[in-house]
């Protein structure tokens, strides 16, 4: 057998596996069910008041608390689906898809415009379903793969078109504009225009660079303005708030750390590829650094470390990392010896890490998805229909849960909600003294103590338990009636 083949024969057993496993954590997973995660429901809270006519909610107000970090593009589309087509779950899932299928369908057109063939593109880029954190987002909706197909896409464009330097070229403007419509999706997104400007910078392209860069500050300018009118300001009170997520200098600190352990044990299928992206990047040599697509391997890489050092961070933020180490790989299926062999290798780990999940006792999403035992819709309906009087006020720290029984959720973030209270934030200040008055008629929490106050000294019961009691339970989550 030809030697060429090996990594080959490891890439379709990879993709064998993975595909698979994904279809069969949808089918096992889908029936009757929402999203699993919390941050899902903020997203999908997030599209509720797009899709109901508000554009960002306040901090706090009558109706309830606000307070996000999350940037609008992704779910100004999510709300604009809602509303058209009023199955928040469905177009939810359908529209994260779409997503993961737009990143996908940008590092094949990388992969082919550095001259793999065009069956052997797609198979490296469906490697993108081949991993642990694709199959969380099976069974959530966040931002980041839509964030990174924009980004990917605009870097394609300078990739393809020699000409896409020149200043103010259409495809120049089209291409800000995707970086642009990235980043307010994604903040962390600037990997791909500073990749770009540095690379021309590099190559003494200097008067576009600066051009291309003064571009973009007037186009994140006008969007920014945009959306600040739109939301009547309440967007930039919302990122200013929220921005540091409570982030310390101490913590801060063990970015790097936090970072191998994030792409090395948690998702080895992304420190995996990763590896072998590095070094198709070290053999490359000084020479071929100032590529576009080499200083955004080099960018996201920073820009993902960089991120670490925020409170809050999940293994969502190594979702563009590893599209780019996708793109980076090139013709290493046909590249020298040493090459086949390190892709035959990695191939193979990555089916191993995939064999690994299916034993059990064994770490994998499956598994996680069973032991958190979310609530169906049904029981959602349930529990809404039984503990909750008519017009009753609700609060559920899972935002669909308000979502699914056809109520505006009167929180929208968790983590922030508790961020307030320890800051002793107006918004947690009214949180405790609704608490206290027994204002909400029915209370769907997690027992994590997040919404203690910072003042609270613990005892045999807990905060919430001083003025609500337990009368059921759904999964993990405690439904609680006043005292």
């Amino acid at each position: 057998m030809p030697q060429f083949t090996f990594p080959k024969i490891a890439l379709c057993v990879l993709l064998v596996l993975g595909l698979y496993d994904a279809v069969a954590l949808a089918v096992w997973y889908w029936p009757g069910r929402t999203f699993d995660g919390v941050t899902s429901g903020v997203w999908a809270a997030l599209a509720w008041d797009f899709a109901h006519g508000e554009f960002y909610r306040p901090l706090l107000d009558d109706t309830g608390y606000g307070g996000t970090r999350y940037m609008p593009v992704f779910f100004v589309i999510y709300g604009t689906l809602m509303w058209l087509f009023q199955a928040p779950t469905l177009v939810g899932a359908l529209w994260m898809q779409t997503t993961v299928l737009l990143m996908v369908t940008a590092i094949a057109a990388l992969l082919i415009a550095q001259r793999v063939p065009t069956i052997w593109a797609i198979a490296l880029a469906l490697v993108t379903y081949c991993t642990t954190i694709y199959l969380q987002y099976l069974t959530d909706v966040n931002a980041d793969y839509l964030a990174a197909a924009l980004s990917l896409w605009g870097l394609w464009i300078f990739v393809t078109r020699d000409r896409t330097h020149a200043l103010l070229s259409p495809m120049a403007i089209f291409a800000m504009v995707l970086f642009v419509l990235a980043f307010y999706t994604k903040f962390s997104t600037v990997y791909a225009p500073a990749a770009v400007i540095l690379s021309w910078m590099i190559q003494g392209r200097v008067k576009p660079a600066l051009g291309f860069a003064a571009l973009g500050l007037v186009l994140l300018a006008i969007f920014g303005a945009g959306f600040y009118i739109w939301s009547d300001g309440r967007i930039a009170a919302s990122l200013v708030t929220t921005a540091s997520g409570g982030t310390d200098l101490g913590f801060a600190l063990g970015a790097v750390p936090r970072f191998l352990k994030e792409i090395f044990v948690e998702n080895p299928a992304i420190g995996v590829s990763f590896a072998l992206a590095l070094w198709v990047w070290l053999r490359a040599g000084p020479d071929r650094w100032h590529d576009p697509l080499a200083q955004t391997f080099l960018m996201v890489t920073a820009v993902t470390l960089g991120v670490n050092s925020s409170v809050g961070i999940a293994g969502n933020h190594v979702i563009p990392l590893h599209a780019v180490s996708l793109a980076m790989l090139g013709r290493i299926l046909t590249g020298t010896r040493t090459d086949r062999i390190a892709a035959t290798i990695t191939f193979a780990a990555l089916s191993a890490i995939i064999l690994a999940t299916w034993t059990p006792g064994m770490p994998s999403p499956r598994a996680s998805l069973e032991r958190g035992n979310k609530p169906t819709i049904a029981e959602i309906l349930a529990i809404d229909a039984r503990w909750k009087p008519r017009d009753g006020r609700l609060f559920a720290v899972h935002p669909m849960h308000a979502i699914i029984a056809g109520q505006r959720p009167f929180l929208l973030d968790g983590f922030n909600l508790s961020l307030f209270i320890r800051g002793q934030h107006a918004a947690g200040l009214d949180f405790q003294r609704r608490i206290e008055s027994r204002y909400f008629d029915l209370l769907i929490v997690v027992p994590t103590g997040q919404f203690r106050p910072p003042d609270y000294v613990a005892s045999n019961t807990g905060y919430l338990e001083r003025y609500y009691r337990v009368v059921d339970t759904a999964g993990q989550f405690r439904i609680m009636l006043p005292k």
